[in-house]
C-alpha cells in the first residue's frame, strides 16, 4: 500500500514520472526517483474504468457508455462524483469540480505528446510530457510551485495521466480498425 508513502507535492523536488509497470500492461506508477507515490490501474481488460490511488486520495475515472467522450471522476470510497471532464473533438477539454472550480486540459505539442492543466486565471499548473520506452508509456510531470492544494494537485496529476493513456488507447484502437478495413 501507499498509505505510508510521501505526497505528490513532496515528490516534486526530485522530479515526477509516470511509468507503465509492464509492456502492454494496464498498470502505471507515479514515481519520484525510486519512491512510488501513486498508482493507476485499469479495473477491467476491456473498459475505461481505472482506479487512481495516492496518499491524498483514491478516485475512479471512467468514460461511461460506448460513445461517451466525457470522463466521470468519483471518490473511490463513496462513489460520489467529484468532477466531470468534458473534452472537445481535439482531446482538449474542461474539468469541472463539484464546487464549481474549473481547469482547462490542453495539448501543447503538435503530436499530442505534451499536455497541460491550466487554472481558471490562465496560469499553467501541471505539464505532462510523454514518451515511449521499450514498448512502455512514460511521462514526466512538471508542477508549478504554487499550483494547488495537495488534494487537487494529486487529483489533476492522476487524471492527466489517465487522459493521456486513454487517448493513446483510442488512437491505437482507431488505427487497428482502420487497418482491418
Amino acid at each position: 500500500m501507499l498509505d505510508d508513502k510521501g505526497s505528490i507535492r513532496e515528490g516534486c523536488a526530485s522530479g515526477l514520472e509516470w511509468a507503465q509497470c509492464r509492456a502492454f500492461g494496464r498498470q502505471y506508477e507515479l514515481r519520484a526517483g525510486d519512491e512510488v507515490l501513486g498508482t493507476l490501474s485499469w479495473m477491467k481488460t476491456f473498459g475505461t474504468a481505472a482506479l487512481a490511488f495516492c496518499a491524498e486520495g483514491q478516485w475512479i475515472f471512467e468514460r461511461p457508455g460506448f460513445f461517451a467522450r466525457k470522463v466521470e471522476v468519483r471518490d473511490a470510497g463513496t462513489g460520489t462524483q467529484v468532477a466531470l471532464f468534458q473534452p472537445n473533438w481535439r482531446g482538449d477539454g474542461l474539468l469541472k469540480l463539484v464546487d464549481g472550480r474549473t481547469f482547462q486540459w490542453v495539448h501543447t505539442s503538435f503530436w499530442g505528446t505534451q499536455w497541460l492543466f491550466v487554472g481558471a486565471a490562465g496560469e499553467p499548473l501541471l505539464h505532462f510530457r510523454s514518451r515511449s520506452r521499450r514498448f512502455k508509456m512514460t511521462a514526466s510531470v512538471g508542477i508549478a510551485p504554487s499550483a494547488l492544494p495537495a488534494k487537487e494537485l494529486s487529483l489533476l496529476t492522476m487524471l492527466g495521466w489517465y487522459l493521456m493513456v486513454l487517448r493513446s488507447r483510442d488512437i491505437s484502437a482507431a488505427a487497428a480498425a482502420s487497418a482491418a478495413s
